[in-house]
């Protein structure tokens, strides 16, 4: 029987700004439903053509840093926040999606996005945003930071602990007792059952 082996050099190609990154320092990557691989850099986001990364254009989208959160949404877009502003796009440009100064961004439903706009949560439909007001147990205080695992779970960060979303409200998973947690967000992981592992 033959096994196949990923620690074989010629599998394996390191990317740098020659091979047209925007910058060396990669955040985050994410693939479309289209098999499009995407990457956040310290320098703005690029895709990948199969030959060379391809950095989207200040004129397509002003997103020349870190973004604060880069996902794909429902619709096979990407979805990013940069310096308080979201956008929204793909290959072609990127528009923005609403004016709120906003920190952070992720997709929440079909069509829908969750928003944190002055540490507070709004939600993002058919044009309009607006403060999300769902039930929580105990009640949210100060949003912090929002996240989504790739296993599709939606957190927030308060000053009260780690909520998770569980289809009509936040439920604390993890109480803080003396402060903010400071969650790894790349460090939460969870499957589809809403199993995983936090780092602190």
């Amino acid at each position: 029987a033959q096994s196949d082996t990923y620690d074989q050099d010629w599998r394996w190609v390191q990317f740098t700004t020659e091979a047209g990154l925007p910058s060396d320092h990669i955040f985050n990557i994410a693939e479309t439903n289209d098999g499009t691989v995407w990457v956040a850099t310290a320098g703005g986001i690029a895709w990948y053509d199969g030959y060379r990364w391809i950095p989207i254009d200040s004129a397509l989208a002003p997103i020349s840093g870190r973004p604060d959160a880069f996902y794909v949404d429902f619709d096979n877009q990407i979805l990013v926040a940069f310096d308080g502003r979201c956008y929204i796009g793909g290959k072609s440009g990127f528009k923005l999606l609403c004016d709120l100064y906003a920190r952070s961004a992720l997709p929440f439903a079909r069509d829908s996005v969750l928003l944190t706009v002055n540490n507070s949560l709004y939600v993002y439909s058919r044009g309009k945003a607006l403060l999300f007001n769902a039930k929580a147990t105990p009640p949210l205080g100060e949003v912090l930071e929002i996240w989504r695992t790739v296993g599709g779970g939606i957190w927030v960060n308060t000053w009260d602990g780690l909520y998770r979303w569980e289809g009509d409200r936040w439920k604390l998973k993890l109480k803080s007792e003396v402060h903010q947690l400071r969650v790894a967000r790349h460090v939460l992981l969870e499957n589809d059952r809403g199993v995983g592992i936090a780092s602190i």
